[in-house]
Order: C-alpha cells, then sequence, then structure tokens
C-alpha cells in the first residue's frame, strides 16, 4: 500500500506518466474495478481452504482432494472461449451480472455443505466456480478496459492484472487469518487445527465470502454500458 502511494505521488509529479490518475475519477471503471477486486479476493480465499476442507474434515488422500481441486479447472476450460464470444458478441453487463451470481451462489454451496454430502456436491459447485472462472475475462477484466479512456487501455489491461493478483494475494491472507480467528486458534498453522475447530473458521470465512459477493454484484449491475454514449 505505501509502494502504491508513493507510485501514485510520483506519477502525479512526472512530466509524461505512465499511468493517467485522472482516468479514475470515471465512476463506472472504479466500479469495474472493485468488482473485478472483491470477486478475486472471495475466489481465491474460499479456493484456498477447500484442499483443508477435503483432507481434514472428508479425511481424503492428497491425490483424490487434488482431482476434487480440479473439478473448477475443467468447467473453465469449457466456458472460457463460448463465454469470451458472448461478451464480444453482446456486451460485458449481462456476462458481468452471470459471472458475479455464480461467485454468490458457488459461496453460498460451500456454506451449506455437510460432511454427509461427501464429495459429490463439488462438482455442481465446482460447475458454478468454472462459470465464474471461464466467464472473469470475458466480463469483469475487458470491463476494466472497455470503460478506459482510448489512449488508457493498454495501462487498464495491467491494472485488471494486478487487481487480480493482490486480490488474490490479499484473499489468501484474509482467509487463513480469519478462519485461525474463528476457529481460536490465532497462531496456530491451517494444517494444524482440528477439523472441529476448522469448521467454525470454516463458516466465517464463507460468510465473509458470501458478503464481498453481493457487494460485487451492486457494483456490477450499477454500471450500464448501454447509456455510454461513445465518442
Amino acid at each position: 500500500i505505501v509502494s502504491l502511494v508513493l507510485f501514485v505521488r510520483a506519477e502525479k509529479k512526472a512530466a509524461y506518466p505512465m499511468l493517467n490518475v485522472s482516468m479514475f475519477r470515471d465512476w463506472r471503471l472504479d466500479s469495474a474495478m472493485l468488482t473485478y477486486f472483491l470477486t478475486s479476493i472471495a475466489y481465491v480465499g474460499i479456493a484456498y481452504l477447500i484442499p483443508f476442507y477435503l483432507i481434514k474434515e472428508l479425511e481424503m488422500s492428497y491425490t483424490l482432494a487434488g482431482f476434487i481441486v480440479l473439478i473448477p479447472s475443467i468447467f473453465t476450460i469449457i466456458i472460457s472461449i463460448p463465454a469470451g464470444h458472448y461478451g464480444d458478441t453482446h456486451g460485458r453487463r449481462n456476462l458481468s451480472i452471470i459471472c458475479t451470481v455464480s461467485m454468490l451462489a458457488s459461496a453460498v454451496g460451500y456454506a451449506l455443505i455437510r460432511l454427509d454430502m461427501g464429495w459429490l456436491p463439488f462438482i455442481p459447485i465446482g460447475l458454478l466456480c468454472g462459470i465464474f472462472w471461464g466467464s472473469c475475462g470475458a466480463s469483469l477484466a475487458s470491463r476494466i478496459v472497455d470503460l478506459s479512456p482510448e489512449k488508457e487501455k493498454g495501462m487498464a489491461s495491467t491494472i485488471s492484472n494486478f487487481l487480480y493478483y493482490v486480490g488474490g494475494s490479499f484473499g489468501t491472507a484474509l482467509f487463513a487469518t480469519m478462519v485461525s480467528y474463528g476457529s481460536g486458534s490465532i497462531g496456530v498453522p491451517v494444517d494444524l487445527i482440528s477439523p472441529e475447530d476448522f469448521m467454525d473458521g470454516y463458516m466465517l470465512c464463507m460468510y465473509v465470502g458470501i458478503i464481498l459477493s453481493v457487494v460485487a454484484i451492486i457494483t456490477a449491475i450499477i454500471i450500464d454500458e448501454r447509456k455510454i454514449k461513445n465518442a
């Protein structure tokens, strides 16, 4: 954060800045960036916890848990190209709403699963995660570029990557901290938390993921590109 503040200050003083900070005066662009940032936090944070759930609570082997974790990636591969075509053809708004709603649905799904359900719920939830991640680039990330000034579209693409990596890193750190706090095991590595205590922290994290997803849906809906007049 300190580095980012120093960078912005330096850019304001530069004769030929790399980043035109005035582009952030457009609330639509800010909202699109916030949507992508929040969903990155939620998705990566939840994804960080799932292997621990599979191994601790369902007592899966590392190999089987790895296959379960791959389910969203399989659906992502299937969905990504059609989603990209749809976004280019019909615009980003509807796809952005579908993307954020699928993130919310997956977070709710993870919150509702019970141990006696086994691993089968991870297939439909994995589909929802695949819909989110497969449509994310064609909707949320591309929306940032579309809403940026023409001269700043190259930088906007870089910013979208920045938001993903920072959001993912922050999500991992945040959810790791919350699962320790929620389980009453602050300072204890996640892999050493007892299965009983882990579930308390797990549920807290899912609730936070749900809240982040709801906010992301709102910030995605309020942008209506159809009302933007092109120059």
